[in-house]
């Protein structure tokens, strides 16, 4: 276990462990992490996992970087959290793709230019499971395929989209709760 208060991970590849990458602090703390050209692939529960209580954050950015396959969601936004990921793909993980789920404080994932693909579940979810506090879901410019359904909003979630994404091949497509921020869906 590592106790710091900013970590760069770069040219990684992360596999056969339990949770890939783990930013779970301390009550209060807050911490950075910078994930690049990274794979975080094949550990048998979630990819990445953010988790702190208020008045920390967990702040995490992720460019070109990938999440495959792993046994629980790609990428879990937990309280406090808030997670930028940028040109990156996450397929293929036995959940959902990308969960954002505020149990205690808001959670905040942004996702832009990301493929998310193939997943078990959903392919973005806000809201839902434990999610006490509003959980936030930010897509732009995403390739949303062939997961179970596209975009979820549950319990005290928020999806937030552009025009320019493409939701389509899912078992049930679109995002009818999403929040269009440019007046017309998807």
């Amino acid at each position: 276990m590592l106790a710091v208060d900013r970590l760069v991970i770069e040219d990684c590849v992360i596999t056969g462990m339990g949770t890939g990458i783990n930013v779970n602090l301390n009550a209060g703390t807050t911490a950075r992490v910078d994930l690049n050209h990274t794979s975080v692939r094949e550990n048998t529960g979630d990819g990445l996992i953010a988790n702190t209580s208020a008045p920390g954050f967990a702040f995490v950015t992720i460019n070109n970087s990938a999440f495959i396959g792993n046994g629980g969601v790609g990428i879990h936004a937990k309280q406090a959290s808030r997670i930028q990921v940028n040109n990156s793909v996450i397929s293929n993980n036995i959940s959902h793709g990308v969960h954002s789920e505020g149990v205690g404080a808001v959670s905040l994932a942004n996702l832009t230019n990301c493929i998310v693909a193939n997943n078990g579940g959903n392919g973005v979810q806000a809201g839902g499971g434990a999610a006490s506090q509003t959980s936030i879901v930010r897509i732009n410019d995403c390739d949303i395929l062939q997961n179970n359904t596209g975009a979820l909003v549950s319990t005290n979630g928020e999806i937030d989209t552009w025009k320019n994404n493409r939701i389509t091949g899912n078992n049930t497509n679109g995002c009818t709760s999403c929040t269009d921020t440019t007046g017309t869906f998807q």
